[in-house]
């Protein structure tokens, strides 16, 4: 009667999730109603393709008596040519429906694409094989020998990655961030790790790989699946340059910057991937290249995440972790749009959490974990202390592991002492949300500070001895100070302050410096909104603290800022709120205890700082993809029919996210680059035909002390073509800064005697500006529909030069100089 009782409970509540998830995102019945039913698309006929194979093979399983699952042994080589076949397919299948297919040859196309790919391929493997190299040896010398092969891999790559970035960023504060050195770095790690080349060799490309899949399982879909979001996401990375909103204007921007000074950019933190990526620049001169090596975190990511799972609970269980979270649209977009670091992050945090599992497992406790495997936990810091240095909000999961180790080292009041004290710091340093204010923060973090102090006196009451879980805290932190030592010295460089903002943030960002006070504008006399503008996208703007509570369920249904950008599917919140019906004490081991403090804890904090953006709390999809794991044994234990239901639930999801993906395939222009029809101009010409004429512009006229001609850049996507953009673009995204310089919006003559003041000579206006506003009425229309009416009566339009193209994404505006 109980699995009756769960089954109706779990059915209800799939179902109404389910169903909202689809109401509110409309997209998905455009897309997929017509490609389900009137076309179908790439994924369904490769769908076809993998079950036609997959029932062939079962029937011939029943008709000679086979075993239940097939296994096969294959070289590392015999893998990537089966991977570039499956991408052969993918390619053929799209071809033949584009419009290529009437104007061009198949294999011609083929070639020139393979061309593309095996140089980009290349490079990669090199970086992956120098990475290798050293993080072999690193675990060597610490004694570390992980008897699985895939262990040796992700973390062998991952040490060897943080060395690497160590490494990099040191030649980067020196301002060596150049060809040569770089070449003589990776010649001395190839030379110094000689007594591991043989064990790379064989990991790498020789020794054969044992695959297995049953035939009555899941797995067959889930590497389908993945196999073909991979394939997509190599296809449409193949262009010539980046273009996406934050890559062009951070992520791959800076590291541009990098490879052009050969050093480290001053007064930005959240560096240390960047020279990374930058080597795309210096040692393969491609942009390509370059934005390969992004996605390439992302890759190491995914499969990181399989061997977690496989290690610690089963094959199958790490195919379905690994295929959820590369396929969840948020990270699809940031696999083949916009080429952030959140991945690469996140392949850190794993490894780091991956080597404090692995001393743990099997263990009597975590003492005795400790006690014998103190370098996995030096490993442990040093992977999540490059995570830190990658971007800050690593410290949501670090403080989440923090309670975690003086629980299990020393006792429940441990454990609040620790939750309740980091809960005081937090507030007092970290939370940024915009309803709360400082004094009630600070009300906050001496309430939690107070409860610190009574959990601790219960600690000594108690006899828990704190200071044991000292240890593992301060083994943990001095491999988290090792790696972020590069940066916290640049920041210290930027600052001369010891304090812990200027350590983590160093110095002011590098801008345009106009002297508005000399041009008559009082800034700080002025109101800005840019801040509830931009934030308030992802967060319920009514406050209360319903604006938290509510975020799970905003974020997956996207109430507030509705993309593909942001979408994270409904499993997360269709399946781990079920385990409250598992609530048994029995039903949670020690092993799932500690995922579900650490999934619970690292979403609290998120809740305050994420400001509803889940990459800010990437770290934490970690223990959420562990937990609907959890869901699936339980159900497939405790639930009438439970393996079913969870099996549709994961298939309806995945085929929903991946056709959605697949309507974002094949552009056209990027493609014909691909298939060698269109260069590099040419292609810049089809998808932005202003851009060439407004960088050249720019870039063809100095800058002086006398004359800086900065550029007033409202939005665009123009930043990564402009030189010394970070020294002439002045960035007002929201209008706020013009706001103020307007003044009272009555005199333009005087708004533009202020701008020539200031020493801006031109302005890049995109007029998408004010769609990231719902409310048409709100600040951010207001101020649009200022700007568009003062530019229009009292700037020169340049580009484009025909009137009727003026709102078609971008204006550029000549500030008159007499």
């Amino acid at each position: 009667m109980r699995k009756v009782i769960n089954l109706v409970i779990a059915g209800a509540f799939l179902l109404f999730i389910v169903y909202n998830y689809f109401k509110f995102h409309p997209y998905y019945f455009d897309l997929q109603y017509g490609v389900i039913f009137n076309n179908p698309g790439l994924i369904f006929k490769v769908l076809v393709l993998i079950g036609v194979i997959v029932f062939g093979s079962s029937m011939y399983r029943l008709m000679n008596n086979a075993d239940e699952k097939i296994t096969r042994n294959i070289r590392p080589l015999g893998i990537f040519v089966y991977f570039n076949l499956f991408i052969l397919l993918v390619l053929g299948l799209y071809f033949f429906e584009s419009i290529f297919a009437a104007n061009t040859s198949f294999w011609a196309s083929v070639i020139a694409f393979w061309g593309h790919w095996l140089y980009v391929f290349f490079f990669l493997f090199l970086f992956v094989v120098v990475a290798s190299l050293g993080g072999y040896l690193v675990l060597k010398l610490l004694k570390v020998d992980f008897p699985e092969r895939s262990l040796r891999l992700v973390m062998g790559a991952a040490v060897g990655m943080a060395v690497l970035i160590l490494l990099l960023s040191v030649l980067g504060l020196l301002g060596w961030l150049t060809f040569w050195p770089i070449v003589i770095l990776g010649a001395a790690i190839i030379l110094v790790s000689f007594s591991v080349w043989r064990a790379v060799f064989n990991d790498l490309m020789w020794e054969k790989v044992e695959i297995s899949f049953a035939y009555n399982t899941i797995s067959w879909f889930l590497f389908t699946i993945l196999a073909l979001v991979m394939s997509m996401n190599i296809i449409d990375l193949i262009r010539p340059f980046p273009i996406g909103w934050d890559d062009m204007g951070v992520y791959l921007n800076f590291p541009h910057l990098i490879a052009n000074s050969g050093s480290l950019l001053a007064g930005f933190p959240n560096q240390a991937y960047m020279p990374v990526s930058a080597l795309g620049f210096i040692v393969a001169n491609s942009t390509t290249v370059a934005l390969f090596i992004s996605w390439l975190g992302g890759i190491l990511a995914t499969f990181t995440l399989y061997v977690f799972g496989k290690r610690l609970i089963n094959t199958e269980a790490g195919l379905l972790m690994a295929t959820i979270m590369y396929s969840l649209p948020m990270v699809m977009h940031q696999s083949f749009g916009d080429m952030k670091l959140d991945m690469p992050l996140f392949f850190f945090i794993i490894a780091g959490f991956l080597a404090i599992f692995l001393s743990i497992e099997k263990r009597e406790d975590f003492k005795v974990a400790l006690s014998v495997d103190k370098s996995l936990w030096i490993i442990a810091g040093f992977l999540l202390g490059t995570a830190m240095a990658i971007k800050v909000t690593t410290a949501i999961v670090i403080f989440a592991l923090i309670v975690l180790l003086a629980w299990r080292f020393s006792g429940i009041f441990a454990g609040l002492t620790a939750l309740f004290f980091l809960h005081a710091v937090y507030f007092y340093q970290f939370v940024t949300a915009s309803d709360i204010s400082d004094p009630l923060k600070r009300k906050i973090a001496m309430v939690s500070l107070l409860l610190a102090v009574v959990c601790g006196a219960f600690t000594l009451f108690k006899r828990e001895n704190i200071v044991k879980s000292l240890k593992p805290l301060g083994i943990i932190l001095i491999g988290m100070a090792v790696a972020f030592a590069p940066w916290a010295y640049k920041h210290w460089s930027e600052t001369h302050t010891l304090s812990i903002n200027a350590l983590l943030y160093g110095g002011p960002v590098v801008t345009p410096q106009p002297d508005f006070t000399a041009a008559g504008v009082n800034l700080a006399a002025c109101q800005f909104t840019s801040g509830s503008e931009e934030m308030g996208r992802y967060i319920n703007p009514d406050g209360g603290i319903m604006r938290y509570l509510g975020l799970p369920w905003d974020l997956t249904m996207n109430i507030n800022q509705a993309g593909f950008y942001v979408d994270i599917s409904f499993l997360f919140l269709g399946l781990i709120p079920l385990l409250l019906l598992f609530w048994k004490h029995k039903e949670w081991p020690e092993f799932w205890q500690n995922v579900l403090l650490m999934f619970v804890i690292s979403w609290y904090f998120w809740l305050f700082v994420g400001s509803g953006i889940p990459w800010y709390g990437i770290g934490s999809f970690l223990f959420a993809l562990l937990l609907i794991v959890r869901v699936k044994e339980l159900f497939e234990k405790k639930v009438l029919w439970g393996n079913i239901l969870i099996i549709l639930a994961i298939v309806i999801s995945l085929v929903s996210v991946v056709s959605l993906r697949e309507s974002k395939f094949g552009s056209e222009v990027f493609l014909s680059y691909a298939f060698g029809l269109r260069n590099a101009d040419q292609v810049m010409d089809a998808t932005s035909p202003n851009y060439r004429l407004i960088a050249s512009t720019i870039n063809q006229e100095t800058s002086t002390t006398e004359h800086p001609n900065y550029v007033y850049r409202i939005g665009t996507f123009i930043t990564y073509f402009l030189n010394n953009n970070r020294e002439r673009l002045y960035n007002d995204a929201q209008l706020d800064v013009f706001n103020c310089i307007d003044g009272d919006h009555t005199d333009d003559a005087r708004t533009v005697e202020r701008l020539r003041k200031l020493g801006f000579h031109y302005m890049v206006y995109d007029t998408n500006t004010a769609t990231i506003e719902k409310d048409i009425n709100g600040t951010l229309h207001q101020k649009v529909n200022r700007f568009t009416s003062f530019a229009m009566n009292n700037l020169k339009v340049i580009a484009p030069t025909d009137p009727s193209r003026y709102n078609e994404g971008i204006l550029f505006l000549e500030i008159p100089q007499t």
